[in-house]
């Protein structure tokens, strides 16, 4: 084969720090979600869709020819970083360490941006915690409870 080819879909999954509902005020979430949009785009990634709820985001994108986990990282610190200057009251917001990884196929693609968009009716059923505990045990990636989540005694200072 002459060429190299890929279309890899990934649904990237993290947290605010000890999951503190930060993102109450819909306006800011709404415009946080299209900030990381645009920050997904500038970091060669192809944003499908961004969106998640009171305590967590969800990011489908397509993988450019480009480092994932610097452009978490990126993504993390700069929406952040937005969100500090957007609020007095968010003067102290952190993403959680980490994040998780799911690979989605192109056929899954329209379910996973419907789950996304349905985040708030999702989270009257069930906890970010128990949805990101599922999402582990469904693709059966091995973890150690006590590493999961950053603290859980919600001590914004750490």
């Amino acid at each position: 084969m002459a060429g190299s080819f890929h279309r890899i879909n990934l649904h990237i999954v993290f947290s605010t720090k000890n999951r503190y509902p930060f993102l109450q005020d819909k306006e800011i979430r709404i415009k946080l979600f299209s900030y990381i949009y645009g920050l997904s785009k500038s970091q060669g990634l192809i944003p499908i869709r961004v969106g998640g709820w009171l305590d967590h985001v969800h990011i489908l994108i397509r993988l450019n020819k480009k480092d994932l986990p610097e452009a978490v990282k990126y993504i993390k610190r700069e929406s952040s970083r937005w969100l500090h200057k957007t609020s007095l009251f968010l003067s102290k917001f952190k993403w959680q360490k980490g994040y998780a990884v799911f690979s989605v196929s192109e056929s899954m693609i329209p379910v996973v941006c419907d789950y996304i968009e349905k985040q708030e009716e999702h989270h009257r059923k069930m906890s970010f915690r128990e949805e990101y505990l599922l999402f582990l045990k469904k693709n059966n990636i091995e973890y150690d409870q006590e590493y999961v989540f950053d603290g859980e005694d919600g001590n914004l200072d750490d």
